[in-house]
């Protein structure tokens, strides 16, 4: 899904069911020792690097209320359930959908444990925001949710990235003479930003950690063994912040015309090169610090009743 964004009002359900599902997997991380030198290079909060056995303590006691709850998947009643649903029909029918999406969405969406299931998790993550403020302020524990928001939830943010990461590869492998000056007198800084060779420098110093402490785990049984996320997660934080940091400085510099002159550049690249998309990389250059001010799930009293699909 390509909806959630920085310009989004709160998380939905069509947006982030799964990826809220699998959630826990990254909040374990920061639990395991091994995996500290990682957070450091992906912009994790620095006050949580500086002292780690706070998560380990917020994550020690969610776990045991994180099993309780999805023990529940099946909170809502059925006056929960299709009010909900009208409400998500009617979005839908908004959008004047063709027959097949009609059908499409009426498979998805008309079962009422899918509802519940994502208010579950949903409640989860408010949960485990509210205990890592306890222990440390709102302020903390809202960069947390913020950093989940861009690496994890926005497929958008990710694609904007890797959509600017793969044009600038491209021209400093094949030099187009068609870019625009502004551009081309500093490619090769830019360039170095994001070069590739650091991103495989740290996919190297990353997946040999991730696999041996995900089979030692499986081997011994332990907790760690079902929760542990693929490393995607960190490759793309790692990427993404490295491109979005680069896009804030360079646009800073630039005229709205200019910039205008740069993504249309840009799309023809990306179309050259066998990738005719480029959706979100115009957004990306725009956006000043993706989610700054995407309102935090710690400010909403009832949650049940702010849920939007």
């Amino acid at each position: 899904m390509h909806k959630f964004d920085w310009n989004s009002n709160s998380i939905t359900y069509v947006d982030s069911q799964w990826d809220l599902e699998r959630l826990i997997m990254i909040l374990v991380i920061p639990t395991i020792d091994c995996f500290a030198p990682i957070l450091a290079k992906i912009d994790f909060p620095e006050y949580l690097i500086e002292n780690p056995d706070i998560w380990k303590s917020v994550f020690e006691e969610f776990s045991p209320q994180y099993k309780q709850a999805i023990s529940n998947l099946h909170e809502w009643t059925e006056n929960d359930f299709y009010p909900a649903y009208n409400q998500a029909r009617k979005i839908h029918e908004e959008t004047n959908p063709t027959p097949s999406e009609t059908r499409e969405f009426a498979n998805r969406f008309y079962q009422k444990h899918t509802f519940s299931s994502f208010y579950t998790y949903l409640k989860i993550w408010k949960m485990f925001l509210e205990m890592l403020s306890d222990k440390t302020s709102k302020s903390v524990a809202t960069e947390v949710e913020r950093w989940i928001y861009r690496h994890h939830l926005s497929t958008k943010y990710c694609e904007g990235a890797h959509e600017w990461w793969y044009v600038i590869v491209e021209y400093q492998e094949y030099p187009d003479d068609t870019a625009p000056d502004f551009f081309m007198s500093r490619a090769s800084e830019i360039y170095q930003e994001i070069n590739y060779s650091n991103i495989r420098a740290f996919y190297d110093m990353w997946e040999p950690l991730y696999y041996e402490k995900y089979d030692i785990e499986y081997e011994q049984g332990g907790i760690h063994s079902s929760y542990l996320a693929d490393s995607d997660v960190f490759t793309h934080a790692f990427v993404n912040i490295r491109v979005s940091k680069m896009l804030q400085t360079f646009a800073q510099s630039l005229t709205e015309e200019q910039i205008t002159l740069l993504t249309d550049w840009a799309k023809k690249i990306a179309y050259r090169s066998g990738d005719p998309s480029f959706d979100y990389g115009h957004e990306l250059i725009l956006a000043d610090i993706p989610f700054a001010n995407f309102p935090s799930i710690l400010n909403i009293e009832n949650l049940k009743q702010s849920i939007t699909f």
